[in-house]
């Protein structure tokens, strides 16, 4: 593996995931092997996905300096469900040890995210608001809870447990409604994230060294693209991870409205759907969510006295320049309000007026504002 990185030495960084089975089971592989990646000399980041059932309070202290930021931890619903479905080898629930784990890493490593995703098909679909509930009671520091929606890689796609696309959607839109839940899944997003698949340099090595684009395809050598010694074994899934089924290339996607804000939906499933005739619905589930886009409008404007309505925009303007500082240049607000405050009043009470690096200055005027007074740089911004 550390040969393998060396030889690619153009790259700056690296990031690992640790996945399985279950990463937690070779803790000590993963503490000698990150150690090593460390001293290669690359911007180095880890993430893990775990059942959450080993991770003990002895592993999170490693986190840090193994460079672990975040740790996804999957379960399947409520108690009497997750344990019907992830019970331990010889018999035996796992539930409550796994929430009893987050709680102990919280507490050892707050600044570790846990990402909890709740499994979710037709027969528990329910389980999600009440284990989303529990979290949001727990208030842990940084804990975020999202669905995953179980899906169906089979080529005939008659699993009746699973949703659909469009029931995916009426899910989202109810959880938004009725428990106030506001998936990432289900607005257009400014940064487009293309699958890592279609990148040359995100690899998936499995345990006998097999190198795969998909970690949908680990254990299936088929689709295996070669071996981490660099042997190539099927060249042509490697090109067809790369290129084939783009969706910058379909002119059913290039004529589709939501065109500049899709990521072309999963790669693994458009080459699915072309080899093998399948038509899984692979459009982004926001595309489903016309009741809550906005595609266009049209505005009806009520006639007013002109002379009141100038007056009312000046003296606003007045407002603005006596409560802002427009005479400098700058980006507007820098930080969001939080609940109940105001970041600028926050700020101000800290003392932090007139604090300055570089360039950059937080505005005398109003706290929520950092200025260019003398050639600022975006890095003075950042540091300040």
């Amino acid at each position: 593996i550390i040969t393998f990185i060396q030889d690619h030495n153009y790259l700056s960084h690296l990031y690992v995931t640790w996945f399985g089975g279950e990463p937690l089971l070779a803790f000590d592989r993963i503490v000698t092997l990150t150690k090593r990646m460390q001293s290669i000399g690359l911007k180095y980041k880890a993430g893990m996905i775990t059942n959450g059932y080993l991770l003990t309070e002895e592993k999170v202290k490693f986190f840090e300096e193994l460079q672990i930021s975040s740790v996804q931890i999957t379960i399947d619903g409520l108690e009497q469900t997750h344990n019907a479905r992830r019970f331990k080898k010889g018999g035996g629930p796992t539930f409550q040890t796994i929430l009893n784990n987050i709680e102990q890493a919280q507490q050892v490593s707050p600044q570790t995210k846990i990402i909890v995703r709740v499994n979710v098909d037709r027969t528990n679909s329910g389980e999600f608001f009440e284990v989303l509930n529990y979290f949001r009671e727990k208030k842990y520091p940084n804990v975020m809870v999202y669905p995953g929606f179980v899906n169906d890689n089979s080529d005939d796609g008659q699993n009746h447990c699973v949703y659909n696309s469009s029931e995916i959607a009426a899910f989202l839109v109810d959880a938004y409604h009725k428990h106030h839940y506001n998936s990432d899944l289900f607005y257009p997003n400014n940064i487009i994230r293309v699958c890592g698949v279609r990148n040359p340099n995100t690899v998936v090595v499995g345990p006998l060294g097999e190198l795969y684009k998909c970690w949908n395809d680990v254990g299936n050598l088929e689709r295996s693209y070669g071996y981490i010694d660099g042997r190539i074994t099927h060249e042509a899934v490697l090109y067809e991870y790369l290129i084939k089924a783009d969706h910058l290339n379909d002119k059913k996607c290039n004529a589709c409205l939501f065109f500049p804000v899709c990521d072309g939906g999963c790669p693994y499933q458009r080459i699915k759907n072309e080899n093998s005739g399948c038509k899984r619905d692979t459009c982004s589930l926001f595309k489903k969510n016309n009741d809550y886009i906005i595609v266009s409008v049209v505005m009806k404007l009520e006639p007013g006295n002109s002379e009141e309505l100038i007056d009312k925009i000046n003296k606003r303007r007045i407002k603005r320049f006596e409560s802002q500082p427009l005479d400098m240049p700058s980006a507007g607000s820098v930080f969001r309000n939080p609940d109940g405050f105001y970041a600028g009043e926050l700020i101000e009470k800290c003392g932090l007026k007139g604090c300055r690096v570089g360039g950059a200055i937080v505005s005398l005027k109003h706290a929520n504002f950092i200025v260019n007074n003398n050639n600022a740089r975006g890095e003075d911004i950042v540091l300040l």
